[in-house]
């Protein structure tokens, strides 16, 4: 067997697997808190892709430092950077997102750990962007994303469809 074919395999498996886990998380309900609040994280598959994206991009570096010459000097720190800064976000994105709602308002914090606030009366826009598995949710003075694979996403979706005249039907949310 050819090496190509085994990485072949085992790169669409481990994505298989990182759709499936992304995909039963955010069908998984999530308890109320006492409050009365719901609280959706971020996919635990965030953080591993950019913790080993990170990694990846740290042994670049390594490999990069100790074999300097002046035929990599460019494209050297640019495939660094293609692993690196990705990770970065990816990580961060895993860290910062949340979406705190309950029955009257929903709190958006977005990978940089901006609050955006919206109560559910208020919104004028709700859009599902399947391109991005998001959705965009908009009011008279702001707007924001809910990733779709947020841990409890469904949860989201039920009080959406209680809230607003929006159904993930009409939106088209699979």
């Amino acid at each position: 067997m050819s090496i190509k074919l085994v990485g072949s395999v085992l790169i669409s498996l481990i994505t298989g697997i990182l759709l499936w886990y992304s995909e039963t998380k955010s069908n998984e309900k999530q308890k109320r808190e006492i409050t009365g609040r719901y609280l959706l994280k971020a996919n635990l598959a965030y953080k591993v892709v950019g913790i080993i994206t990170i990694i990846i991009g740290i042994v670049l570096v390594n490999v990069m430092i100790l074999n300097w010459n002046d035929e990599i000097q460019v494209i050297a720190p640019i495939v660094a950077s293609m692993f690196l800064i990705p990770g970065i976000f990816t990580t961060m994105f895993y860290y910062n997102y949340r979406i705190e709602f309950n029955e009257s308002r929903i709190i958006v914090t977005n990978w940089k750990g901006t609050k955006k606030t919206f109560d559910w009366n208020e919104l004028i826009k709700v859009r599902f962007m399947s391109s991005i598995k998001c959705l965009y949710i908009k009011s008279n003075s702001q707007r924001a994303l809910i990733n779709q694979d947020s841990v409890g996403f469904i949860d989201f979706k039920e009080m959406m469809e209680l809230k607003t005249d929006y159904t993930a039907e009409k939106l088209k949310i699979h």
